[in-house]
């Protein structure tokens, strides 16, 4: 009784955010918006030779454009990390002459095994939000910056 009124106060709540937020018709419209772009046989081919994989890949590599389909924005700046930059390029070729696409891509921080980045590690290493403000910090807490 007491999950079936939990799952069921969630059910609620999110039927009530995706009518204030319309999420239904930009879900749709993002579908409706990438067919001519992702659904083409040069880019399906390349995407995944697992096929319950395959609608998951094509949301993957189309979120970049998504300033594209909503607003027709034909300029793209994509910041992410450089795990993304597979998807960034497949993006990018996808939609070759009706956005153009830059990028600005950060590195991952190491994990807490001093072997693996965040993305990668397992997750009793990762430490997500642990990393200091200041990359330019020395150890001695004096920013690198104003010692050269």
């Amino acid at each position: 009784g007491i999950l079936y009124s939990t799952v069921d106060k969630y059910l609620e709540l999110i039927d009530r955010l995706q009518e204030a937020f319309r999420v239904r018709d930009l879900l749709e419209k993002y579908y409706t918006e990438r067919v001519p772009f992702i659904e083409r046989r040069s880019i399906l081919k390349n995407l995944t030779g697992i096929p319950e994989k395959k609608e998951p890949v094509k949301d993957y590599i189309s979120m970049p454009a998504l300033p594209y389909y909503l607003d027709r924005a034909d300029w793209i700046l994509e910041v992410n990390s450089v795990v993304e930059a597979d998807s960034l390029r497949k993006c990018m070729k996808a939609h070759r002459g009706a956005a153009q696409f830059a990028c600005i891509m950060f590195p991952e921080l190491r994990s807490a095994d001093g072997i693996h980045t965040m993305y990668y590690a397992p997750p009793e290493y990762k430490e997500y939000g642990s990393y200091p403000l200041d990359f330019h910090e020395t150890e001695e807490g004096e920013n690198s910056e104003q010692e050269s």
